[in-house]
């Protein structure tokens, strides 16, 4: 084995591992919590949502609160804000506590969720 070989097999793993940590580490960027959150958890006093709810779901409720809306990608961001705003700061409402469910969330992450429809 010569050194020019041994230099391209630690490049080799070192790539590999480089990889493999951005790609594993990419759904737990608050930036990309558009693409990797899986729903939202809100304190269990608060009983429009419960449980886990996806957007499908904070849609329905945002859309039966606010009237007609028209059907477009809420963020994250915009679906804590309007819902937020449905409970009024004066009325001494306790700071709504809303927890993610991440990528990784409980379970184990299976990617049949992410490519197999249910007409497969």
């Amino acid at each position: 084995m010569t050194g020019k070989s041994v230099l391209k097999a630690a490049a080799i793993a070192m790539t590999s591992i480089t990889s493999a940590a951005v790609i594993s580490l990419i759904p737990l960027i608050e930036t990309f919590e558009d693409y990797f959150v899986n729903g939202v958890t809100y304190d269990s006093t608060m009983k429009i949502f419960i449980g886990a709810s996806n957007k499908e779901t904070h849609y329905a409720v945002l859309e039966g609160y606010y009237g007609r809306m028209k059907r477009q990608r809420l963020s994250w961001a915009m679906i804590g804000q309007m819902v937020r705003s449905m409970y009024s700061q004066d009325l001494d409402y306790p700071p709504l506590e809303r927890r993610k469910v991440p990528f990784y969330g409980n379970d184990a992450v299976c990617l049949f969720k992410y490519f197999v429809t249910t007409n497969d």
